[in-house]
């Protein structure tokens, strides 16, 4: 999301919320698809991208993100990516946008008065 309250509630001009914290608010309906794939996309640094007129985020490193995959699937992606087997490394992924957890979703709603 952007706009003038980003700025002075979180002192960023875009902030990203996930989808969940907007469900039940005024204007705000869930679709559920009869199918879901997901697919990871990893760049050098953590992008925003577009799809088909829907703002997503690409894959984010983080330890807990790598601790979902199997064993198998890991090691193809640190075979690939060797740098991130460390913490360091990982942490060095830095986010593409400010990521607004539940307290922070609430607070932007309510100044939006969403």
């Amino acid at each position: 999301m952007r706009g003038e309250a980003n700025r002075l509630l979180f002192d960023a001009s875009e902030v990203l919320l996930a989808a969940k914290h907007l469900i039940g608010r005024q204007g705000i309906n869930q679709s559920v698809p009869n199918e879901v794939t997901y697919l990871n996309l990893l760049f050098e640094e953590y992008e925003l991208i577009k799809t088909e007129g829907t703002w997503s985020e690409s894959f984010q490193p983080a330890e807990h993100a790598l601790n979902v995959f199997e064993s198998e699937q890991r090691e193809d992606l640190f075979m690939l990516f060797p740098e991130l087997k460390t913490e360091k490394d990982i942490e060095d992924y830095a986010w593409a946008r400010l990521s607004l957890k539940g307290f922070g979703a609430d607070l932007l709603c309510f100044e939006l008065q969403l």
